[in-house]
């Protein structure tokens, strides 16, 4: 017979499985905008825009398909089918050149979830999926080997991307 004990172990099961999976989502959208800050050389930068300082690379939360303005690390995780997963938007920061106050703020949308015990990041714009737009990190125990070599391709990709939208005609 299952007692009022087995229930709330239950929900208390489903609660912290549910944070631990949504705490490392979190955690790689955040190491993914560490590792391009890093390769960008803009991992201390800041500029300034009405009197606050803001980074260059920041996330955001995704949501309907725009881009909020939340505080990401109150980002909801969802589940479609048994996968749960996390919609952000990676943004950077573009400026005309170091005096100037001309910037322009690209961001592309990322889904990340885990499957079989990888990470997936996932371009999220509603292109088709390929190995250019879709990554697999793999996880043991929520710590990458190394998470510079972990992130190097779709930090590549993100910076292709930019390329491919403002290179010259």
């Amino acid at each position: 017979m299952i007692t009022y004990k087995d229930l709330c172990n239950a929900w208390k099961k489903d609660i912290d499985t549910k944070s631990k999976i949504r705490t490392q989502l979190i955690e790689a959208a955040l190491k993914f905008a560490f590792e391009l800050a890093k390769n960008l050389g803009l991992q201390d930068k800041r500029y300034n825009l009405n009197g606050q300082e803001k980074k260059y690379v920041r996330l955001d939360p995704y949501k309907n398909g725009e881009k909020s303005e939340d505080n990401f690390l109150d980002i909801p995780m969802f589940k479609n089918e048994d996968i749960f997963y996390i919609d952000y938007a990676l943004s950077l920061v573009l400026e005309r050149d170091e005096k100037s106050s001309q910037r322009t703020n690209f961001y592309i949308p990322f889904k990340n979830y885990i499957e079989n015990e990888n990470l997936i990041i996932q371009v999220n714009d509603g292109r088709p999926q390929s190995d250019k737009t879709r990554f697999e990190i793999p996880v043991t125990s929520s710590e990458y080997s190394d998470i510079e070599a972990a992130f190097q391709a779709p930090v590549e990709e993100y910076k292709r991307m930019i390329m491919e939208k403002y290179k010259a005609l």
